[in-house]
């Protein structure tokens, strides 16, 4: 009878070890895809900038706009400075009939 006991005892311990384990390396995934979700947060923060349009033949007006680009990606960052062109340039058409390339965007 003492060894069946014994063996039960050894049985029920390697069970509930087992379940700890198991337990303990769910847990540690979680983790694990917790701080993957933290990490791509922190690489993909939007930055926005606001800026002036003057116009060549208006230069008392001035006109803000905002662009924005993720802070990780440096071609994100140039396509939202060539869009701040590209809106100065179009904001030049409009208000006065051409565009030049000495005025146009005034950034602050």
């Amino acid at each position: 009878m003492k060894k069946f006991l014994l063996i039960a005892f050894i049985a029920i311990t390697g069970v509930v070890n087992a379940k700890d384990i198991e337990r303990k390396g769910l847990e540690k995934k979680k983790e694990e895809k917790e701080k993957k979700k933290e990490e791509k947060k922190v690489e993909k923060q939007t930055v926005c900038t606001q800026y002036g349009m003057v116009a060549w033949c208006k230069p008392d007006e001035m006109v803000t706009d905002t662009v924005c680009y993720e802070s990780s990606s440096e071609a994100d960052y140039q396509h939202s400075r060539a869009c701040m062109r590209e809106n100065g340039n179009l904001y030049n058409i409009y208000m006065c009939g051409s565009s030049t390339d000495h005025l146009g965007t005034i950034e602050y």
